[in-house]
């Protein structure tokens, strides 16, 4: 039975009753019959073929995967907005439209800008 699993650095992992975290995969991927480092708590690491197997005769993969650490990325937006003398505008996605569409009265053209995180595969 051959593991499907794509193993990721930051992965948590079970083998033999152990858990551990994946903290190498080596770029030589194909190359190397070892490549993947997991270090068990208190240990200096052992490494595994990319298919889950402490040593490459086995016929099944003894490292299970437990969990996939959530990854996030920051995303930053940009919007626009005209302030006059008695309100403020709708609000733009960029600063040519904004500008376009100011009235006489604007006081202002103001940029906002935020950030938030989402999460990613």
């Amino acid at each position: 039975m051959e593991n499907k699993t794509e193993f990721r650095v930051g992965d948590r992992v079970s083998w033999c009753g152990s858990e551990g975290k994946i903290t190498k995969i080596k770029a030589d991927y194909d190359e190397d019959i070892y490549p993947i480092k997991v270090n068990f708590d208190g240990d200096d690491g052992f490494c595994f073929t990319r298919d889950g197997k402490y040593l490459y005769s086995r016929k099944e993969p003894s490292l299970k995967l437990i969990e996939r650490p959530k990854r996030y990325e920051t995303v930053t937006i940009e919007r626009w907005v005209n302030v006059c003398h008695n309100f403020i505008s709708d609000v733009y996605e960029t600063e040519e439209s904004a500008n376009y569409c100011a009235l006489s009265d604007r006081t202002a053209c103001v940029k906002l800008t935020g950030s938030y995180e989402r999460e990613i595969e």
